[in-house]
């Protein structure tokens, strides 16, 4: 819930893939399995974690993705199952939008101390006003295009890619980069 160390380097990604990051986070995550549940708190808090110490040099710039196919989940009353022991909630919310707008306030913070923007994708599973509970002021500008589809505002500050398929995260990941290195 604190947060967690990244398996991996904190390494420039470079399209070629000539210094083999790219293949090495590819393997890290096809090694991932999340098995239920969406521990919204806990990816924050290493996200944060991993990007706090970086100094930009020259023209490279650190930014954080986060992406998520749920709505978090808040430590339940009766815990049961197996993945309701894993709920933080340590921000001792009561519904998941309040959840999320703290979750916000810490990615908006960070944004200022450190200039690591965070850009949030989100996949089915997620509703479009908790994607934007979670974005705004976290570093993304707000946009009309890559909104998820019946999102009840005509603007946005995540990137919706729908069932999740490549040509969806290619899209938001490309647009991403465009607004980070112009």
């Amino acid at each position: 819930c604190e947060g967690f160390d990244l398996p991996l380097g904190f390494d420039v990604l470079t399209e070629s893939d000539a210094n083999g990051h790219l293949a090495n986070l590819e393997a890290t995550l096809n090694a991932s399995f999340p098995d239920s549940g969406t521990n919204t708190e806990g990816a924050v808090n290493a996200l944060i974690r991993a990007t706090a110490g970086h100094t930009p040099s020259g023209s490279r710039r650190a930014v954080a993705v986060l992406v998520t196919d749920g709505e978090p989940y808040l430590t339940p009353v009766n815990q049961t199952l197996p993945w309701q022991l894993q709920a933080c909630d340590s921000l001792a919310t009561t519904t998941v939008d309040a959840h999320l707008g703290e979750l916000n306030a810490e990615l908006r913070s960070h944004f200022a101390a450190t200039g690591v923007p965070t850009f949030v994708i989100g996949m089915e599973g997620v509703g479009a006003d908790q994607l934007d509970i979670l974005a705004t002021g976290a570093g993304a500008e707000s946009r009309t295009s890559g909104c998820a589809a019946g999102d009840s505002d005509s603007t946005c500050s995540y990137y919706s890619v729908a069932d999740g398929s490549g040509d969806a995260f290619a899209q938001a990941l490309n647009s991403i980069r465009r607004s980070v290195v112009g």
